[in-house]
């Protein structure tokens, strides 16, 4: 009898699980005046301008993150809403749409769902906490949708550490 033997060399990879949040768009949801167009800018004065068509236009915020300082890669998935716009801010006021925008896309994903991509450039600071705004493109749109963060996106807040109590010789500070 013969015996084979086999080596198997393997190139060391990572495999990274996207962050994904399920969100919902219906009669409920707060309605803002939704920009149309935007440029890009990690300092959060990107420059835009309103939608002639979105106005009263309903919106979701999901606060992410970036771990270690990575451009933004968000897409929208599985959704029954049929257009989707997402815009990324460092600070969100919903009476105007305008202001802090870090980056903002209409239809950069699948169809006409959205999506912003590291080709983008929209470089995100590191341990900061954003706000991406989910909405429908056109006012009364209404559905179901999933946000995938890739790369080292997380949802949530980053907070502030948390003091913790020194002991010495002396007892408790």
């Amino acid at each position: 009898p013969h015996t084979l033997v086999a080596t198997l060399f393997l190139a060391p990879f990572t495999i990274q699980a996207a962050d994904i949040a399920s969100g919902e768009l219906n009669t409920s949801s707060p309605t803002y005046d939704r920009i149309f167009t935007g440029s890009v800018d990690p300092n959060c004065n990107a420059t835009s301008s309103f939608s002639s068509i979105g106005v009263g236009i309903y919106y979701q915020v999901f606060p992410f993150y970036s771990t270690s300082g990575e451009a933004a890669d968000i897409e929208i998935t599985n959704s029954t809403v049929a257009d989707t716009t997402i815009s990324v801010y460092c600070d969100f006021d919903p009476t105007d749409a305008s202001l802090s925008l870090v980056a903002y896309d209409d239809d950069g994903g699948v169809g006409l769902l959205s999506a912003i991509t590291p080709a983008d450039n929209a470089t995100l600071a590191p341990n900061t906490t954003y706000y991406l705004v989910v909405s429908t493109f056109a006012p009364g749109d209404i559905g179901t949708f999933d946000v995938v963060l890739g790369g080292d996106l997380l949802f949530g807040t980053v907070s502030a550490a948390t003091p913790v109590p020194v002991m010495n010789i002396w007892g408790l500070f």
